[in-house]
């Protein structure tokens, strides 16, 4: 098992960045198991971790990690035989260099962070702008839809004025040439219509007229 113990006297450094609750010591427990005894275990403490090796053939036993920098020329060793448990603790200790070190580390973990949340909200802030993009090109097609529905239904009102204007016109005309011709009939004004043919009529009075209209007399008048 691994624990710590005490609190880190910093002696007037600065501590890392989120390290301010730094123990003084870490303590690395181990059972042994049956068949080895306390001599044939030799600790080998690094300021990053610790092995446990076997003091005949060499064989690495243990390696374990240490979560904070240690010093190696202070660990101590005990061995509780009745619970056959190997104690081996190792102060804690910063060097000047390891504190600029994790104090750039820090820095740069913020710098990054910093950068990630920059980039998040420029994320954001694009999505933010193609949701409002779609719906404006989403209101404009459907006033541009509405604006085509409007104007086909004028152009349909209009054309169905002029049409019903250009009977009403034609159906004018067309009664005004006959009652000139009845007319001219009436009054045995012949020579108005005599000798002339359906074309010229429609030239004279501006509309094909009837039949009855379109006779010839064979004595001149």
């Amino acid at each position: 098992t691994l624990t710590t113990s005490g609190s880190y006297d910093w002696a007037g450094l600065t501590p890392p960045p989120g390290e301010e609750a730094v123990p003084a010591e870490v303590v690395v427990e181990v059972v042994l198991p049956e068949g080895l005894k306390p001599s044939e275990v030799t600790p080998d403490a690094q300021p990053s971790k610790l092995f446990l090796l076997h003091s005949t053939t060499g064989e690495t036993l243990l390696s374990a990690p240490l979560p904070f920098p240690c010093a190696p020329e202070r660990a101590s060793a005990k061995f509780f035989a009745k619970r056959r448990v190997l104690r081996v603790s190792l102060p804690v200790l910063y060097s000047a260099k390891q504190l600029e070190d994790k104090a750039r580390e820090a820095e740069a973990v913020s710098v990054l962070a910093l950068e990630a949340e920059a980039e998040a909200r420029r994320i954001e802030e694009a999505h933010q702008r193609r949701i409002q993009a779609e719906a404006d090109a989403k209101e404009a097609k459907a006033r541009a839809e509405e604006r085509a529905r409007e104007a086909r239904v004028r152009a349909t009102k209009r054309l169905e004025e002029l049409e019903k204007k250009s009977r009403a016109s034609a159906e004018a005309r067309q009664k005004e040439a006959e009652e000139r011709v009845e007319k001219l009939a009436q009054d045995g004004d012949f020579r108005a219509v005599y000798g002339h043919t359906p074309a010229q009529l429609k030239e004279m009075f501006g509309v094909s007229l009837k039949n009855r209209y379109l006779f010839a007399l064979d004595t001149d008048l």
